[in-house]
């Protein structure tokens, strides 16, 4: 796996998704790495965009939260562009 992916992944569910509202705590920092390695995968393999947001979606049930869709879509499109980056190289 590219670390760069990782740490662009990494910050991207640190920043822009926090579905707990952790990242006002630089020490929870690690909090979402647990989701990053999959969502990499998935970048990798040129998943798409709704299968980002599906897996966050599935995500957030399992922690029994529900980010805004726009928030999710958004995430998703983010992923997206680093997918189209990625495949250019």
């Amino acid at each position: 796996m590219s670390s760069e992916i990782y740490n662009v992944i990494r910050e991207m569910l640190w920043v822009d998704w926090d579905p707990i509202g952790l990242n006002s705590n630089p020490k929870l920092a690690d909090e979402y790495d647990l989701y990053v390695e999959r969502l990499s995968q998935l970048v990798m393999s040129s998943s798409g965009k709704l299968a980002y947001i599906d897996y966050l979606r599935d995500i957030e049930t399992s922690m029994g939260v529900c980010s805004m869709n726009d928030k999710l879509y958004t995430l998703g499109a983010k992923l997206e562009d680093l997918e189209r980056r990625h495949n250019e190289n």
